[in-house]
């Protein structure tokens, strides 16, 4: 560069992913880019007063801001609040199944690390009798009462014999700072979590998904896509898989990426939760070859942003040609012993819910791989 050419700057960015995903794009386009604080580390907590700046030749601004725009409207524009990434309180929805019993396993193993409490909670369904059932003589008032009662004492007693039974699992493990608690409530699981998520504002959601047979799992699959869909905070799902496979021995996460503003939030939220671990991270994008340009400049913005934000191995990030991201993230799961699926759940409207279900949907009914949810 010339003494004499001036560099005016086009933009400050907080995340270093829309960064390097703006350089490379400009610089695609034939406009050479500068970056001042490059060289500042993240680390795995992001510093929102410090930023990048990226700087071109003033020649170059009104064509850089015309890029600039186009870039705005395709990718959509970058947040900056509502960022914090703690773990203090971990939700559980629990049905006494095995694959819920697994997902407390995971709770306790996350919320040693990260000095969380735990709330397991029980929805429980009562009975509607209809006036047919109520004539019946051999069907009393007291019978009903006794039904009723019965239904809530074994809600309790059950919910109660797991928390004990947890709380000899920190014992046996001399895990002191976890402390759990239970709470229970009588209607639809969906509707019931919902609102638990609502009145105790947990940072973390487990639950399970796996079932006996392949309709149950459809149902336990859709109570927790709903779930996903509603709530704001990250979700770690659990599917039927056989036995508790210990939180240390998850080696290997996969974050599906679709080059979106969603990426800024969980990717930071990934690198936080994951940090305690010594976890190899992949990057996938599936593309159905569309927009082929674009996407590798984006798949570098991302790779670059992995150097400076995650202090650790190389991330491997790639992009997978398919027409069918479900069977490309299965196949890329078990050829690279894929431990855990992070993906972004996307707000969609009730008309693609139903006629278009979403990929989380039917890799948390199909898949048998924990997948962390963020939003």
């Amino acid at each position: 560069m010339k003494m004499t050419d001036k560099l005016v700057t086009i933009g400050t960015f907080v995340y270093s992913l829309r960064a390097y995903l703006t350089k490379g794009r400009l610089e695609s386009e034939g406009i050479k880019c500068y970056l001042l604080n490059e060289n500042f580390r993240y680390g795995i907590h992001l510093n929102l007063e410090d930023g990048l700046e990226l700087r071109v030749k003033q020649e170059d601004e009104e064509r850089a801001r015309a890029i600039l725009n186009q870039i705005e409207q395709e990718f959509g524009k970058e947040a900056t609040t509502d960022f914090e990434v703690d773990v203090k309180k971990i939700l559980v929805p629990i049905d006494f199944s095995d694959h819920s019993i697994n997902a407390c396993y995971y709770a306790i193993g996350l919320a040693a690390i990260f000095k969380a409490e735990i709330r397991l909670f029980h929805s429980y369904y009562l009975p509607v009798l209809d006036s047919s059932m109520m004539e019946s003589s051999t069907l009393i008032s007291t019978t009903i009462d006794e039904h009723i009662s019965n239904i809530k004492e074994n809600a309790e007693n059950n919910i109660l014999h797991l928390q004990k039974k947890l709380e000899a699992q920190l014992k046996q493990q001399n895990i002191t700072n976890v402390q759990i608690e239970y709470n229970l409530s009588t209607g639809f699981a969906n509707d019931e979590i919902y609102r638990e998520y609502k009145e105790y504002k947990p940072d973390l959601i487990i639950m399970g998904t796996g079932a006996r047979n392949e309709e149950t799992k459809k149902i336990h699959g859709s109570i927790s896509a709903e779930i996903v869909e509603h709530v704001k905070v990250p979700v770690l799902t659990i599917p039927s898989i056989p036995g508790y496979k210990d939180i240390s021995s998850l080696k290997r996460i996969v974050y599906v990426t679709n080059f979106d503003e969603s990426d800024f939030r969980a990717i930071h939220k990934l690198l936080y939760l994951i940090s305690p671990f010594k976890m190899e991270v992949f990057c996938i994008h599936v593309a159905s070859g569309l927009n082929e340009k674009w996407d590798e400049i984006k798949l570098e913005g991302l790779r670059e942003h992995f150097k400076k934000a995650y202090i650790g191995p190389e991330i491997n990030v790639e992009i997978i040609k398919s027409d069918n991201p479900v069977l490309a993230i299965d196949e890329y799961i078990k050829q690279n012993n894929i431990d855990v699926v992070a993906m972004v759940s996307h707000k969609r409207n009730f008309f693609s819910r139903i006629f278009n279900p979403s990929i989380i949907k039917k890799i948390m009914i199909h898949g048998h791989t924990p997948m962390l949810v963020f939003h």
